[in-house]
C-alpha cells in the first residue's frame, strides 16, 4: 500500500511538472515575430476584430473569404472576408512605417493593370493615405493608417456605390473616409469634420468611433450636408484626458442661420421632454482654436445631459451635439475646437 502511494504521488509530481513546461513554452514562431509588439497594449487581434466589429451591428455577419491576388509580407495578422457583396481585407502591421511601401506597390500594381485614380486622400498626412481606383468592372479602394498603435492597410473590392458605402462604416483613427465623387481643394465639409475630431485645444484627437445614435434618442438634425457620429472610446487614444462613452455628432451645412436653427429646434424639443437649461462650460483659454461660436445650449435631465452647438468653422455651419454624463459634458465641452 505505501508503494502505491509513493508511485501515486510521484505521478503526480511528474504532471504538474510536464504541465508547466506546456503552460511556460512559448508559442512556436512568437519568437521572431516582432517582439516590440508585446510591449504594446492593444494587439495587433484588436486592429482586425475592432476594424471589423461595426459590420456586425451594421450588416449581421462577416464572412470569411481568402480573395485578394497580392503576395503580401510582413504584416503581424490578416482577416480576409465579404460583406454584403463586397470584399474587405484587413492587415494589421507594426507601425505605418511597414504598411506604407505595402500601399504604394498595391497601387502601382492597379494603376499599371489599367485602374485609374477616382478619389485620393489629399492632406500629406505621416499617419494616412487612401485611395479609390476603378476600371469599367471594379473599384478598390486602399488605405494605410494608425489604428490602435499599429499600422492598419484596408484592401476593399466591389461597385463603386458599395465599396464607399462600406468604408465610410470602418472605425477611423486619423484618416477621414470619402463621402463623395469630388477630390476636395481648400475648405471642405469633409476638412471641417476631420479637424473637429482632430484638433482640440489639448492637442489629443477625439477618439470617435463611428455609430449612428442621434435617431435613437430623437437627435437628429435636419438639412445638412455631412455627418458623422459616434460614442468616445478611449482605446481608439489612451492619450485622451477625459475618460467618458458619451455620443457625438458632427454635421456641417452651407446655411450658418439653418445650423443655429436646428440649436434651437433642438433645444426646444428637449425642453418638452423635462430636460432643464443650465449653464455651458467655457472653452478652456489655451490653445486657440479656428472656428467661432454662434450658439450654444446645454440641457440637463437627472444624470443625463445634452450639448447643443453652431459654429463657424472654415466658412461652414458646424453643428455639434453630445450626450452623456453632466460631469463628463462639463470636461468635454472645454477642450473642443472653436473660440467663443
Amino acid at each position: 500500500m505505501k508503494n502505491f502511494s509513493a508511485l501515486h504521488a510521484l505521478f503526480i509530481i511528474l504532471l504538474i511538472f510536464i504541465l508547466g513546461l506546456v503552460y511556460y513554452s512559448p508559442t512556436p514562431g512568437t519568437e521572431d515575430n516582432y517582439s516590440q509588439n508585446s510591449s504594446k497594449y492593444l494587439s495587433s487581434e484588436d486592429v482586425i476584430s475592432r476594424t471589423l466589429e461595426p459590420f456586425m451591428l451594421f450588416y449581421g455577419q462577416f464572412e470569411n473569404k481568402t480573395w485578394t491576388t497580392f503576395k503580401l509580407s510582413g504584416y503581424l495578422d490578416k482577416s480576409e472576408g465579404k460583406i454584403e457583396g463586397v470584399e474587405i481585407a484587413v492587415y494589421a502591421y507594426p507601425n505605418v512605417s511597414f504598411c506604407m511601401p505595402v500601399y504604394e506597390r498595391i497601387t502601382d500594381d492597379l494603376l499599371n493593370r489599367g485602374f485609374q485614380i477616382y478619389n485620393t486622400s489629399k492632406e500629406s498626412k505621416h499617419n494616412c493615405k487612401w485611395i479609390i481606383l476603378k476600371n469599367l468592372n471594379e473599384t478598390y479602394y486602399l488605405e494605410c493608417s494608425e489604428f490602435l498603435e499599429h499600422g492598419r492597410l484596408l484592401i476593399v473590392r466591389g461597385n463603386l456605390s458599395d465599396v464607399i458605402k462600406l468604408v465610410q462604416k470602418i472605425p477611423t483613427q486619423n484618416c477621414m473616409p470619402p463621402g463623395s465623387k469630388a477630390v476636395y481643394y481648400g475648405p471642405s465639409p469633409q476638412k471641417v469634420i476631420s479637424y473637429t475630431i482632430g484638433v482640440t485645444r489639448i492637442g489629443e484627437s477625439i477618439p470617435l468611433w463611428q455609430r449612428d445614435w442621434t435617431i435613437k434618442f430623437n437627435l437628429t438634425p435636419s438639412n445638412y450636408i455631412l455627418s458623422k457620429e459616434g460614442y468616445l472610446n478611449l482605446t481608439l487614444n489612451p492619450r485622451f484626458p477625459v475618460n467618458t462613452t458619451a455620443n457625438m455628432g458632427v454635421f456641417i451645412y452651407d446655411n450658418l442661420t439653418e445650423c443655429k436653427i436646428e440649436v434651437e429646434k433642438l433645444s426646444n424639443n428637449l425642453l418638452k421632454k423635462g430636460y432643464q437649461e443650465r449653464n455651458v462650460p467655457k472653452r478652456l483659454p489655451q490653445g486657440i482654436t479656428t472656428g467661432r461660436i454662434l450658439l450654444s445650449k446645454m440641457l440637463q435631465k437627472g444624470y443625463d445631459a445634452v450639448y447643443i452647438e453652431c459654429a463657424k468653422v472654415m466658412g461652414y455651419g458646424r453643428l455639434i451635439i453630445l450626450k452623456g454624463k453632466p460631469e463628463e459634458l462639463e470636461k468635454l465641452i472645454p477642450i473642443l475646437s472653436g473660440n467663443e
